[in-house]
């Protein structure tokens, strides 16, 4: 596993959506289709732009898959993370096979496999307690991200305010420095 600080959001945002962009295409040149999960959310909108203007990517050959939705809410509610990917992901790039999760259905029902690589993108100072918890606390229930560790092709990027409960000794421990 691998952490990646960046001075702020936008930053991160470009660097994620490159790995992705660049994890895409080298897997479209050996495989005639691949899965993508992506993850919702305002702290998201900038990656997804990012992702969408990336050249040389068959989005045709892309099978996407999302990581969570409510639970009763129709797909036209505002606030639906389906609606969320399909303005900000599925209608830009052409994307032919999403597998929504569906929030009206029963919970066990809708629960899908995810690849083989992570990258997350974490921005914000909100988030900073989490991130702590993720890699500076014991890998439990408790804290769902620690399990992250346990993964080896997972990349998180960071910037410095969710990295700043970070302790440069724990950075460090994930092959990051954090930026001066």
């Amino acid at each position: 596993m691998q952490i990646k600080i960046l001075r702020d959001k936008s930053s991160l945002s470009r660097a994620a959506a490159e790995h992705a962009a660049n994890s895409l295409r080298s897997l479209l040149g050996e495989k005639t289709a691949v899965r993508l999960v992506a993850a919702t959310g305002a702290s998201q909108l900038e990656f997804l732009e990012a992702l969408c203007s990336a050249s040389d990517i068959d989005w045709s050959r892309v099978e996407l898959f999302h990581l969570d939705e409510y639970v009763g809410l129709p797909v036209a509610h505002p606030a639906s993370f389906r609606k969320y990917l399909y303005e900000r992901l599925v209608n830009k790039t052409g994307i032919k096979r999403f597998h929504p999760l569906n929030g009206e259905s029963a919970p066990q029902a809708v629960a899908e496999e995810v690849g083989r690589e992570i990258i997350a993108v974490v921005p914000d100072k909100r988030k900073a307690a989490a991130v702590k918890a993720c890699f500076a606390g014991a890998i439990s229930p408790e804290q769902p991200a620690s399990a992250l560790r346990k993964h080896a092709q997972a990349t998180v990027y960071l910037d410095l305010e969710s990295a700043s409960d970070l302790g440069p000794q724990t950075a460090a421990q994930f092959g990051a420095n954090l930026p001066t």
